[in-house]
Parts: C-alpha cells; structure tokens; sequence
C-alpha cells in the first residue's frame, strides 16, 4: 500500500466518525457490495476515454483560436 493510499484511508476514517453509527453501518454494506463486483476497469474502456471530438473547423482553425486565447501575464514578479 503506498503512503497516498494510507493517507485516504486514514481520511476517510476520520470522516467516517462523524456519522451516526447505522449511517457508518449503511457505507460499510455499500462498500462490502461494491468489493464483490469487478470494479476494475478494463483497459479498453480506460483508453475510450481519450481521443478526438468532433468539430467542423479545420485542425489550422482549431490550433489558431486556442493561440489566439492565450492570456500571458505581463505582470513583473519581485522577490
């Protein structure tokens, strides 16, 4: 278990002892059922979620409004 993980769970525990105890008794069902399903997710679905959208402007429209958007700060930083 690496130190994030540890870190959420400590978290969450916390979190937890704010609720009444059938509040706590109701997350830990829920959390047993979901342990019993397949949650992980398949590497195909993972990579669905990237890619391209659709759009009518051409690739050299897209790339000029996205410059033309910039907003650089001109603003001197003094330390």
């Amino acid at each position: 278990m690496t130190v994030t993980e540890k870190n959420i769970i400590s978290t969450f525990k916390t979190f937890l002892r704010s609720y009444s105890l059938s509040s706590r008794e109701t997350i830990y069902k829920k959390v047993g059922k979901s342990k019993k399903t397949n949650s992980k997710i398949k590497e195909e679905d993972f990579f669905k979620t990237f890619g391209s959208f659709s759009d009518n402007k051409s690739a050299e429209e897209i790339i000029s409004n996205l410059k033309n958007q910039r907003n650089f700060k001109t603003k001197e930083i003094t330390f």
